[in-house]
């Protein structure tokens, strides 16, 4: 199963991405657009990863400095159209591509799929050495989303600020996967930095945020 990364902020098309991603039966590996390239190059080769989708120029150049070293990368795809160029594809031109290809057969692609298939393969810091990189499944992600919706009730009339990086399992998983299960609108915010001005202009009617993000709007509003 051909394993493809994410290193990107959070945006639409990561959503997008993701999704795509999971319907054509590949694995996602997410990466935090702030690792160093060291991080980087060891998350791309230990998970034999072959297509990487970057946000930016920042990020293209990261991934193109130590493409040599990556016999199994074959293709960089970069979101911002400014980022494309020698050894990097544009994104839109990949959608284009795409929809020459004809309309996909989503049941038929879903219903190839087994529920103990790999969906994820994301790298934690949260260990002494190298990062680790941990299976999840499409059953894994699925319980989650379905005991979620069971102990929250929210639907489509409810609004989302997605503010935790999508790199980030409780994000993806409650503030992507759930949220979009239950039909939620999702927003997302410019910046950890300007979550508080994005609420006040969207005014979600639910949140995920850690500890820390409460704390910075308590002493904001103090």
């Amino acid at each position: 199963t051909d394993r493809i990364a994410l290193l990107s902020e959070n945006r639409l098309e990561w959503a997008v991405t993701d999704l795509a991603i999971q319907m054509a039966g590949g694995v996602t590996v997410p990466i935090y657009p702030t690792l160093i390239p060291a991080q980087v190059e060891f998350i791309l080769r230990d998970a034999d990863v072959r297509v990487i989708f970057v946000s930016s120029a920042g990020q293209a150049a990261k991934v193109a400095a130590m493409r040599a070293k990556l016999p199994l990368l074959e293709h960089i795809i970069a979101f911002d159209a400014d980022a494309a160029g020698e050894g990097v594809d544009a994104y839109e031109d990949v959608v284009r591509r795409g929809r020459k290809l004809g309309e996909p057969d989503a049941a038929h692609m879903a219903a190839q799929m087994l529920p103990t298939d790999w969906a994820s393969v994301i790298y934690t810091s949260g260990t002494t050495g190298e990062p680790k990189g941990v299976i999840l499944t499409h059953k894994n992600f699925m319980t989650n989303v379905r005991m979620c919706l069971d102990a929250f009730d929210i639907g489509t009339g409810d609004v989302y600020m997605s503010v935790l990086p999508l790199s980030n399992v409780f994000e993806r998983s409650a503030g992507f996967y759930t949220m979009m299960t239950a039909g939620v609108q999702i927003c997302y915010a410019e910046s950890i930095e300007l979550a508080m001005t994005n609420i006040g202009e969207v005014r979600p009617t639910v949140v995920c945020f850690v500890p820390r993000i409460y704390e910075k709007f308590y002493e904001a509003i103090q």
